[in-house]
């Protein structure tokens, strides 16, 4: 039978061989050839005839038999013996591509299998929190959960599989059976601890409802009657009920501060900054200050306000102006306060809420 074949014409050239034409009828009889040839040909054969449209890569995969694709069979001669010596270069680049492919992952597997052997002989470790759902010690999210956990380390094989032999795998598999156990041994440890927690945060809770509870009637008793008769009447919003008992809790502090023999009137200021520096008998009755505020919950914080300032405008401006760096403020009249604040926690529609009220207790002048 006559095939059509390719005829790389440079490479005879260079060899001395005449190749008169970039292609080549050639009479080949199938049996003198060996089978891997006859499998070669047949696979590349288009036609019936014609061995010049496709060729095989290396990988075994079928590509265009055009000049310059690494699989396409081209002749270095134009004769049987350079089909049979171009079919041999391509199946000995195959062999040794899969050649070097085994090799490969034969190195995979023996790197995959001495990761697994090292994971196993000393197993990580890493850090899961532990809290009681349905009675029952549980691995829980950190972002996601409420209720007292446990923080504790647990043994882990962090260390893929893939790539590794069957019997590391197996090795792998039964190591991991056995540190599972071993985890939820260490997780069921945390029971006691988990109950005493619960217990406690359970006895936190209630206090702390007990506390808002009692302090939200105290707070009910100075409520202004229309406000109150509102706010049961379902007209008076979240937000006024909160200002209302700011307003109460601010009348408790100031009785406090007048019943410590302290005066809660202070002038108007204007402005106010930390304080930097106290006279020795401002600093004396800070102190006093202090310890009224220590019986009442109070935070003291000592300001310098300013009661009054003078403004002048630059050249460019017919008045002072607040964008203007060549406008000048002078600050006038500094005294020192001491701002002492009260928090509480209510329940505002059986929700924790915060009601916050301040009181300024005057030092004296800082002129």
């Amino acid at each position: 039978m006559q095939l059509l074949f390719a005829v790389d014409q440079a490479s005879a050239l260079k060899s001395g061989v005449n190749a008169p034409s970039s292609t080549v009828r050639v009479d080949i009889d199938p049996a003198e050839l060996t089978q891997p040839e006859r499998d070669y040909l047949a696979t590349v054969l288009s036609d019936g005839h014609d061995c010049t449209r496709y060729g095989v890569t290396e990988t075994g995969a079928l590509c265009s038999g055009g000049r310059g694709h690494s699989g396409s069979l081209q002749l270095l001669r134009p004769d049987l013996q350079g089909v049979r010596d171009a079919i041999a270069l391509r199946l000995r680049q195959r062999e040794e591509y899969l050649a070097a492919e085994a090799a490969r992952k034969l190195k995979q597997q023996l790197d995959a299998d001495a990761k697994i052997a090292a994971a196993i002989a000393a197993p990580a470790s890493s850090q899961v929190r532990v809290a009681l759902r349905e009675g029952r010690p549980t691995v829980v999210e950190f972002y996601y959960n409420t209720s007292p956990t446990v923080t504790i380390i647990v043994p882990q094989l962090a260390v893929s599989t893939c790539y590794a032999s069957p019997e590391a795998v197996a090795r792998f598999e039964a190591a991991k059976t056995e540190l599972g156990v071993e985890v939820k041994r260490l997780i069921a440890s945390t029971r006691p601890e988990l109950e005493r927690l619960t217990a406690a945060a359970s006895s936190t809770a209630a206090e702390r409802l007990a506390r808002a509870e009692a302090t939200t009637a105290r707070l009910l008793a100075g409520v202004d009657a229309a406000t109150l008769a509102r706010r049961e009447g379902g007209y008076c919003t979240d937000t006024d009920w909160i200002s209302e008992l700011s307003r109460v809790l601010k009348n408790e502090l100031s009785a406090h501060v007048r019943d410590a023999g302290f005066s809660t009137k202070s002038p108007a200021y204007v402005k106010s900054r930390d304080a930097e520096s106290l006279t020795d008998a401002q600093y004396a009755r800070l102190v006093l200050v202090k310890e009224a505020a220590t019986f009442s919950d109070a935070k003291v914080e000592v300001k310098t306000v300013y009661t009054d300032r003078r403004r002048s405008a630059c050249d460019n401006h017919d008045e002072w102006c607040s964008d203007c760096d060549d406008c000048s403020e002078e600050l006038l009249g500094p005294r020192a306060v001491a701002l002492l604040t009260r928090e509480v926690e209510v329940l505002v529609n059986d929700e924790y809420r915060y009601v916050t009220a301040s009181v300024r207790v005057e030092l004296g002048s800082l002129e």
